[in-house]
């Protein structure tokens, strides 16, 4: 990296991540069990036990489904998730929760016509930082080295949501305020143009009309199903998973629940196809892994193929190569299914091709590429109304 900056630009660089590693013996104290306890006593790489973490999920998300609907559930996904990033990143998980208090801070004390510009500048230059103290340090840069900044990612999609979901609830309720206050046709006629207010009403089923409480806001960020890899679900989907509304009306005078349907759909396939889905790809990945690698890209053969089979060569390995991080979607998608978290929308026919989550085999290939067009067009005309 030094080859490619000015001379000053990157001993300031140099000076800035070597004062932030300063700080680590600082924050050792609030890690338990890291990575390292692991490697020293069982031998196990960084990347066996983030893999045996993702498989807890499993057991821990049955468990959830078995917890009460409320408070327990938001301090169980909490805790747990708390523990999956101490025992993967060691010290560095004390990324997550720095970010999070500062965004439930802007939450919180930022006004909420503001807060939609306010927490996205914050967690996209958190996590810039993090990505280049990531290229600038670590020698591995591009490798399939698993690194914190995996885990910030997830936190950065869902922290950059929740402050929307804030901001389109602001909005919602001041137009029915002013649409109280002027009458339907000026209503009409000043909102006409108002591209948020749009947005906002095609995204209403998400918008909050306030902040989180601080347990939901944490048992969201740190969900245990999710933490990890993704994928990164609305709060409006985790909350309704948690106090019971996904199946239940909650009448909110005394509490009482009444179940929506016959009965609470089965959870076993949606549980059980992504964890198929993601077993094949490790298979398949781990058989053409030896004749597609990017290694080979350096090889004389690579130089002496055809433009067409060098064309189909680059399409296959990363193809291949992409699987060893597209199966962990697949993986932790089932976990959240245990508990209701994601194919929720599945059993909802009406909002099926809104909400349902993308299918990482869709889109390493071009046939998925264009499936995945023509899912977009059925959102914009869904939120356009017929």
């Amino acid at each position: 990296m030094d080859q490619y900056l000015p001379a000053g630009l990157s001993l300031s660089l140099h000076s800035f991540f070597t004062a932030m590693g300063s700080l680590q013996p600082y924050m050792d104290w609030t890690v338990l069990y890291g990575p390292d306890y692991f490697l020293e006593e069982y031998g196990w790489k960084k990347s066996y036990v983030f893999l045996g973490l993702m498989a807890l999920a499993y057991p821990l998300g049955l468990i959830m489904h078995l917890l009460p609907y409320g408070n327990i559930r938001h301090a169980f996904s909490f805790v747990t998730g708390a523990a999956f990033l101490q025992v993967c990143w060691g010290v560095h998980w004390i990324h997550t929760p720095l970010t999070c208090f500062v965004t439930y801070a802007m939450l919180k004390l930022c006004s909420p016509d503001k807060v939609q510009q306010v927490v996205p500048t914050f967690l996209m230059t958190y996590l810039a930082i993090a990505h280049f103290q990531h290229q600038f340090t670590v020698t591995n840069y591009l490798g399939m080295d698993v690194y914190f900044t995996c885990s910030q990612m997830i936190l950065t999609q869902k922290l950059y949501m929740l402050a929307y979901n804030v901001h389109d609830g602001y909005l919602l309720a001041k137009a029915a305020k002013d649409k109280e206050t002027d009458g339907e046709n000026k209503e009409d006629n000043k909102y006409k143009r108002n591209y948020p207010l749009k947005a906002a009403q095609s995204c209403s089923q998400f918008a909050l009309s306030e902040c989180p409480s601080l347990l939901e806001f944490l048992g969201y960020a740190f969900c245990f199903s999710t933490v990890l890899v993704g994928p990164a679900f609305e709060f409006s989907h985790y909350k309704s998973a948690c106090d019971g509304s996904l199946h239940y009306t909650i009448n909110p005078k005394d509490g009482t629940r009444q179940l929506k349907g016959k009965s609470i759909p089965y959870n076993i396939l949606p549980t059980l196809v992504p964890l198929i889905k993601c077993v094949v790809l490790v298979v398949f990945s781990s058989i053409f892994d030896r004749a597609f690698n990017y290694k080979r890209l350096t090889d004389p053969f690579y130089f002496n193929l055809t433009a067409p089979h060098r064309h189909f060569f680059n399409w296959a390995t990363n193809f291949i190569q992409r699987m060893k991080v597209y199966f962990t979607w697949l993986f932790a998608e089932g976990s959240c299914n245990i508990w209701y978290v994601v194919k929720q929308v599945v059993w909802q026919k009406e909002r099926e091709d809104l909400l349902t989550n993308a299918d990482p085999t869709h889109v390493i290939h071009l046939l998925g590429t264009l499936a995945l067009m023509d899912m977009t067009k059925k959102v914009e005309k869904a939120k356009d109304g017929p």
